[in-house]
């Protein structure tokens, strides 16, 4: 006798088609009423298969992964949002399944318990949960996409992390611009004293001194670019034309630009004018550009591009470059404080070896201003900065 009659399964087909076809109303509860019609539509056979196949639409319209895998690994059914996840899970140069992830659904079926687990896939977050299907020795498979709420949480955890970080960086950097400062001042005398004759220092001690004033001339521009990070003031917005702000940045490096072999298009079609704070933005983006030719350095040449959109409540801003490019699992971190990939070549004008503080200080400056920054990349592909901006 079935657990559960056609006339009660076609209603719950009814029920459940307008809340999955809503990709906004999926959840785990909805999830766990998918898990149970699945579980029990093995009794619907005597009753004909039209309300299968009608499930079968539903699954099939649903954004989120949704399959059905048995335990020797292979795929019972999946819906088009499942590719994905199957490339995932397969093997290295395979098209089964990979062993450990058999071994997990095995697991799952022996204990009669509810697996799940969160995965990233490509730029999305998906928390996968596994149900045990005990009378047909198999398991169904449901994704929800979580990539809003963990995206939220970075943020959050971001923002704690850069507020202690600021205050730590902010209290060391003023301890170590004082000692620079006593350095400085005592190298600046012996070399004033040797000039008055006072002293007599012999030739190779003073091109020793010249370095070392050298570098703590270099030593203090960090110390500065450290401070600038810690003490981020509060943005003095105006009306700014942001394609007059991009153009600016430009012509401040174009010399250089020029000289490093790179070529530069524009694309400046925003016309609306943003409320924003002109020196941090200037500041944001010249740290952009800046490492987008760092990037492009290792091939001794390279093409930028930079576009400007106007949306209606928004502007949007690119920034492409052809240079290495970042790992994937780079991506996630780029913003955190002092976390750099550009090894030996993050050098600023100064010769400075870059500490990773650049895109965290832009990080901050395009969230002041209530806007978004994401990084497309992947190695030697270059990468694109995309900006956008409220009106």
């Amino acid at each position: 006798m079935p657990l559960i009659d056609g006339k009660t399964m076609a209603n719950l087909y009814d029920q459940l088609k307008n809340i999955f076809l809503d990709n906004n109303s999926l959840d785990s509860k909805i999830l766990k009423t998918m898990a149970l019609v699945n579980y029990r539509e093995n009794t619907l056979y005597n009753s004909g298969n039209s309300v299968l196949e009608e499930m079968a639409f539903i699954h099939d319209q649903n954004p989120n992964p949704v399959l059905r895998v048995n335990l020797s690994g292979a795929v019972i059914y999946a819906n088009s949002a499942s590719r994905e996840l199957l490339k995932y899970w397969r093997a290295a140069g395979s098209n089964h399944l990979d062993p450990e992830v058999i071994s997990l659904f095995q697991e799952t079926l022996s204990n009669k318990t509810t697996t799940n687990l969160e995965i990233a896939l490509g730029n999305k977050y998906f928390l996968i949960t596994i149900l045990p299907l005990i009378t047909d020795n198999c398991v169904n498979i449901y994704g929800l996409d979580i990539t809003n709420q963990r995206l939220s949480q970075n943020d959050i955890i971001r923002s704690e992390k850069l507020s202690a970080l600021c205050q730590l960086a902010g209290g060391f950097a003023h301890e170590f611009n004082n000692i620079l400062a006593n350095i400085q001042m005592n190298l600046d005398l012996t070399c004033l004293e040797q000039k008055r004759g006072i002293y007599d220092v012999p030739d190779p001690f003073m091109v020793l001194i010249n370095k070392i004033n050298q570098q703590v001339r270099r030593a203090k521009e960090l110390v500065y670019n450290v401070m600038d990070f810690a003490e981020l003031r509060e943005p003095i917005k105006n009306s700014v034309s942001i394609c007059e702000l991009l153009r600016s940045v430009i012509d401040k490096q174009r010399n250089v630009l020029q000289q490093e072999n790179i070529e530069v298009s524009e694309d400046f079609l925003a016309t609306q004018k943003l409320n924003v704070d002109k020196y941090q933005m200037e500041q944001a983006l010249y740290q952009l550009v800046l490492n987008a030719r760092q990037a492009m350095e290792p091939h001794k040449k390279g093409e930028l591009r930079l576009s400007s959109r106007d949306f209606k409540e928004y502007v949007a801003l690119e920034i492409w470059d052809d240079g290495i490019g970042i790992k994937k699992e780079h991506l996630d971190k780029v913003f955190n404080p002092f976390f750099t990939t550009k090894g030996a070549f993050a050098q600023d004008e100064f010769g400075i070896p870059g500490i990773g503080l650049g895109l965290s200080l832009v990080y901050q400056i395009i969230a002041q201003h209530k806007g978004t920054i994401c990084i497309e990349s992947s190695p030697e592909h270059g990468t694109l900065v995309k900006i956008l901006l409220p009106v």
